[in-house]
């Protein structure tokens, strides 16, 4: 149990879940903190046993029980939010429709770059019809052209850092052309 939160401590918090919060304040100019990463805490957390830290796939368990009195009932057994974006409500908002049918129509562009996309993907309605939709939007704004394999309108210092081709795109998304 502990060697796997010593992973987290250093690899996802520091490479995922804490950038992304630095990231998410500095561009409201804000600054934050993790209390709950102090070392002192943090040593002391890892030398409790197992039992205290997960019980019958409940997590935090000794924090939890600590912090109960203070906490509404409703936040006491609610799941983890994470951070990712509520595009599936987005995408059943009315003023998103339009947007969707323009981007997955026969014709569009994202459809001519990529030719595995099938129009009936705008219905999934999840993180891949989110991704597609605002690629296809991308697409559409930059009105990139083809050239053979190649993203023309692009500059040469976007190819040299390694700008994949659209064709290698469509190979890895759909896994064919």
């Amino acid at each position: 149990m502990n060697e796997a939160l010593h992973f987290d401590l250093l690899s996802f918090l520091p490479g995922d879940i804490l950038v992304k919060v630095d990231r998410a304040a500095m561009a409201h100019g804000r600054e934050t903190c993790a209390p709950f990463l102090d070392r002192d805490l943090v040593e002391f957390a890892l030398s409790l046993p197992a039992t205290l830290k997960v019980k019958d796939g409940e997590t935090k368990v000794l924090f939890k029980h600590a912090l109960k009195q203070y906490w509404p009932p409703s936040l006491h057994k609610r799941g983890k939010q994470g951070f990712a974006a509520p595009f599936q409500a987005w995408l059943k908002l009315p003023e998103m429709k339009p947007l969707v049918e323009e981007v997955f129509a026969d014709g569009s562009t994202l459809r001519e770059l990529l030719p595995g996309v099938r129009r009936e993907q705008k219905d999934i309605g999840h993180y891949q019809t989110w991704n597609l939709l605002t690629l296809g939007l991308w697409f559409r704004n930059r009105t990139i052209a083809i050239q053979g394999d190649a993203v023309a309108g692009l500059s040469d210092s976007s190819m040299d850092r390694g700008v994949v081709t659209l064709s290698t795109w469509s190979l890895c998304i759909f896994g064919s052309r």
